[in-house]
């Protein structure tokens, strides 16, 4: 599943999953541009929060959120994804425990139910409360990262904020792996 192009007015959405290292994400375009590969890492600061912007170029439901797990299992994490222009997040898994090595591991989004996102601009974030938790990423350019609208701030344990204050640039060439499951049903 995936994305497939519209024709002659006929629908089309993505179903399936939304990656951070996606087609559809600044971080992904980066990786792609660089060419390099996934590996387990572990996360380097407790709490931080990374951005990559989000292009939807068809409507979508979110019904749940992933992450890739790594070798090495830790803390709680949490995905969302955030309104382009105020910031302010539209959805999230909430506090999800990390199990099971070596796996995508996913959790519907907090509170039950689905999301339905307008075609548009978005962020999409992650938080790990564990410095020693592993994730499958990818080791790119800091400059090229900061350079496809990547972002950090800090965070508290494995909470999301409800407005995100993006600082300017990427400080490490760390970026984890993960994502939303997605539904096209809601298109007409």
């Amino acid at each position: 599943m995936g994305f497939a192009p519209s024709h002659n007015g006929f629908n089309y959405g993505l179903q399936g999953v939304i990656s951070s290292l996606g087609p559809l994400s600044g971080a992904g375009r980066a990786t792609m541009l660089a060419g390099v590969n996934y590996a387990s890492s572990a996360y380097p600061t407790a709490s931080r929060i990374f951005y990559t912007p989000l292009m939807l170029p068809a409507p979508v439901t979110v019904h749940g959120g992933w992450v890739y797990n790594g070798a090495t299992v830790a803390g709680n994490w949490n995905v969302g994804i955030y309104e382009w222009e105020s910031k302010a997040r539209l959805l999230e898994t909430g506090t999800v425990a990390q199990a099971t090595i070596n796996v995508v591991q996913r959790s519907d989004l907090s509170g039950g139910g689905t999301v339905d996102l307008k075609a548009g601009l978005y962020f999409m974030g992650i938080i790990s409360s564990s410095a020693t938790a592993t994730f499958f990423r990818v080791t790119n350019s800091n400059y090229l990262l900061a350079g496809h609208g990547c972002c950090f701030e800090a965070g508290a344990g494995s909470t999301l904020p409800t407005t995100a204050s993006l600082a300017s640039g990427i400080t490490n060439a760390y970026f984890p792996a993960f994502g939303f499951e997605t539904r096209a049903d809601n298109i007409v």
